[in-house]
């Protein structure tokens, strides 16, 4: 079985609003459908095909709303994101509200808008992606369903140090204060 390599599905974007951007998506295929080729062909999405859908409001925000209700009745497991450069009309719990997984006013998103694209990229691979939590969020005593790795910089690797359904013992709390490590990581599918 080949690898499918991925992709972005751009959608009625600005492109002078992503020009900066670009460099990100270096290497990567884009599609970009205006309003009417998006209308033409909305029916041929899944799942499986873009790491990403980016919707803008270059064509209006009554389009963008829609766009994102159709993508994620299509393509419910793909991100689909908003980005803009105009403020007006940028109301992110309108834009969440209506479909849009996040939702970024560039360029002032600009750095969160990277993470997204860099981590929408690793999980469409089937990489894990990790997310950094503070260790004074999690308390010992406490069982955590999920697993916790701790980074070595020096290795640049994630190694495991908690498993799943096991108390989070007093002396974890005190091997991680001891070493001055301020944080674990997750795997991203358990941030909620």
């Amino acid at each position: 079985m080949s690898k499918v390599e991925p992709k972005f599905l751009w959608i009625c974007v600005d492109d002078q609003g992503l020009k900066e951007f670009e460099p990100i998506f270096s290497g990567k295929e884009i599609e970009k459908f205006n309003s009417e080729v998006f209308f033409e062909r909305y029916e041929e999405l899944t799942d499986g095909v873009y790491a990403m859908i980016i919707v803008g409001g270059s064509d209006g925000m009554d389009l963008a709303y829609e766009a994102a209700q159709i993508t994620q009745l299509q393509c419910p497991q793909t991100p689909t994101i908003f980005a803009t450069t105009e403020k007006h009309d940028f109301h992110p719990k309108k834009l969440k509200k209506n479909g849009f997984n996040e939702a970024f006013l560039l360029p002032l998103d600009g750095d969160l808008f990277k993470e997204q694209v860099t981590t929408a990229l690793a999980s469409f691979s089937g990489e894990r992606v990790f997310k950094k939590i503070r260790t004074m969020d999690v308390q010992s005593g406490t069982t955590l369903d999920f697993d916790t790795y701790v980074f070595l910089p020096l290795n640049k690797k994630y190694v495991p140090f908690s498993k799943a359904n096991q108390e989070f013992s007093e002396a974890k709390a005190e091997k991680l204060a001891t070493h001055h490590v301020n944080s674990l990581h997750i795997d991203q599918k358990n941030m909620d």
